[in-house]
């Protein structure tokens, strides 16, 4: 065992204990704000339904799993090469998570959700080249490929609030073709990601974002254009989804 070993496994399972803290400290001791409610200050056309933050139960069970097997295996070469991504994500999300309870939602928030977002996407990019990697760490890796899901749609979702807070021109008018723009924008990233990776649950995540921002557009009576624009940006995710498990399945059946 090295001794970046340790100090990356502690790395790991501090940032995975702390964004759970701070996921929970605002409502335990009662805050005057948390980042629920930061966020209900600025809606957004892209803000999702109330009940999609559910996920973030999923993901955080999912850290802890990962963050209690690192810390078992600390010199497998997949954890050497793959742990620091894992807990940069999950540090930047405690950083964000603890920011936006004073501050709100604005340039600085948008780039620790920004960072977090890439901290994953890096992630499952070292990840996926891992030949060696077998079915412990193909199951291990499945919650941050989530999170890095979850984060794409939410890091877009801050990019617009922003806009509208600092009054973006057309960007930040709130407008229906300005929320659709951004929408493009993330659905592209993930097209990318997804095709990419082939990562089941980075696009469910990402797509449980996207329901719920229909679903929360019919309950707000908003333009009924973007949650047709959401609807159009899951089947493109879907269709990267099944592209991208098709070019590894013509890789792996190709005769030699």
């Amino acid at each position: 065992m090295k001794p970046t070993d340790l100090a990356r496994a502690l790395f790991v399972a501090t940032g995975a204990i702390a964004q759970v803290v701070m996921g929970s400290v605002p409502f335990a001791r009662g805050w005057e704000h948390t980042v629920a409610s930061r966020s209900a200050e600025v809606e957004v056309l892209l803000t999702p339904a109330g009940y999609a933050f559910s996920i973030w139960s999923v993901l955080f069970l999912g850290a802890a799993i990962y963050a209690v097997v690192h810390f078992i295996r600390l010199s497998d070469p997949v954890m050497r090469a793959t742990g620091w991504l894992a807990g940069l994500a999950f540090w930047f999300n405690t950083a964000w998570e603890s920011w936006v309870p004073f501050y709100g939602i604005e340039i600085v928030s948008m780039g620790l959700i920004g960072a977090g977002w890439l901290s994953a996407v890096a992630f499952m990019v070292s990840s996926d080249g891992q030949r060696e990697a077998g079915i412990l760490h193909k199951a291990l890796r499945l919650p941050i490929f989530a999170l890095g899901g979850w984060l794409n749609a939410a890091a877009f979702v801050n990019l617009l609030i922003v806009a509208e807070v600092y009054g973006v021109p057309w960007l930040g008018s709130g407008d229906a073709p300005a929320a659709i723009a951004v929408l493009a924008a993330a659905t592209l990233s993930a097209v990318i990601i997804v095709w990419r990776t082939a990562s089941l649950s980075y696009a469910a995540a990402l797509a449980w974002g996207l329901w719920a921002i229909v679903a929360a557009n019919g309950a707000r009576g908003e333009p009924e254009i973007v949650a047709t624009a959401a609807q159009i940006c899951m089947g493109a995710v879907l269709i990267a989804l099944l592209a991208g498990i098709g070019a590894r399945l013509s890789t792996t059946f190709r005769p030699r």
